[in-house]
């Protein structure tokens, strides 16, 4: 069996470069303002919170930008804050944080105004990590290996891109995991990679997202 090898180096960038229909560019530095100008998510000195006992230090937040009061004050999920953007929705109520959560790990967060601050929904991360775990294990399988075959992750990412309505997005979801494969000439170590862009749907009563379309995109 002839292997050709897919270099995990190649794929990473996936993780940061998925979200082409982002209505902010994905890749781009708070500040990031809300399309309506109302809002805006930028770096915030702890300070500017007037907490007592807080000795400071700096997060991320969004804040109202005429009286310059946060409305969605702790954003300190975010442990990359160089990592972070924002996709809001063309109303500015609905607001997705892409960013950074690990190493090799990137996630997103969805947030709606309420009147009065953003507050957070459902992740559709569960969902999506279910669609691309079956997605890699067909291809494990294709390999010659059983379904139980050991994947060392490589990275995993998973970025809203588009508010297509108040309960609906567009995400893609991509996994790299890298697989010991034996051959005539020995044990090569071989990149599992699957890419997906969905769009999903939640229902507000139950919080449960539905794909309600999925595709498979190739290797870039």
């Amino acid at each position: 069996m002839n292997l050709e090898r897919v270099s995990g180096l190649l794929c990473l960038p996936l993780l940061f470069c998925s979200c082409a229909l982002a209505e902010d560019d994905p890749g781009q530095s708070p500040p990031a303002k809300s399309p309506n100008g109302r809002f805006v998510f930028r770096d915030l000195d702890k300070k500017e919170l007037d907490k007592p006992g807080d000795d400071g230090g700096s997060t991320q937040a969004v804040f109202d930008a005429k009286s310059q009061k946060p409305v969605l004050a702790d954003c300190s999920f975010i442990s990359f804050p160089e990592s972070a953007s924002a996709v809001w929705s063309k109303d500015s109520t609905r607001l997705a944080l892409n960013y950074r959560a690990g190493g090799r790990y990137a996630t997103t967060s969805l947030f709606k105004w309420d009147g009065k601050k953003f507050v957070e929904v459902p992740s559709p991360e569960e969902l999506l990590s279910a669609l691309v775990t079956a997605a890699k294990l067909k291809e494990v399988k294709a390999l010659g290996l059983k379904p139980d075959a050991y994947q060392r992750r490589i990275s995993d990412g998973f970025n809203t891109c588009q508010w297509v309505d108040d309960d609906t997005i567009v995400a893609v979801a991509d996994s790299i995991s890298s697989v010991l494969v034996k051959d005539k000439d020995g044990e090569d170590s071989v990149d599992v990679c699957v890419k997906f862009r969905c769009t999903l749907k939640l229902d507000p009563k139950t919080g449960t997202w539905k794909i309600v379309k999925s595709e498979k995109l190739k290797d870039e």
